[in-house]
């Protein structure tokens, strides 16, 4: 059932070191797998990504906005009010967010997208 959903917290941009997406996400599955990831997922990072079952918490661990990588360090669920999608850059190189949708029409990654988006405009 879909509902409402309400989370605050922090995210950090993933320096890849000139390597992509994919070895980066893919060293999250056991050895064995990591080449089974890639021909799943067609190496397709998306549906890689928020598909992945053989690392369970990745699709809730990282993000992907406008082809950048970043990890969710810290996240809260709050009290629901209404729609939010509200993100802030720290000195120390993180943004914090907060975000409160509805569950049925996205999830917590496009609402940090969204948060991420209106930060940048």
């Amino acid at each position: 059932m879909s509902n409402y959903e309400r989370h605050k917290g922090k995210i950090r941009k993933i320096d890849l070191n000139k390597i992509s997406m994919m070895d980066y996400l893919v060293q999250f599955a056991p050895e064995t797998e990591r080449e089974n990831l890639r021909e799943k997922y067609n190496d397709n990072i998306y549906h890689m990504l928020y598909e992945c079952s053989l690392v369970d918490d990745m699709p809730d661990k990282f993000i992907i906005v406008k082809d950048e990588l970043y990890e969710i360090i810290e996240s809260k669920r709050m009290d629901v009010e209404m729609d939010i999608y509200d993100a802030d850059s720290n000195s120390d190189g993180t943004i914090s967010f907060h975000v409160m949708y509805y569950n049925g029409g996205c999830g917590l990654t496009e609402a940090i997208e969204e948060a991420i988006e209106n930060m940048k405009n």
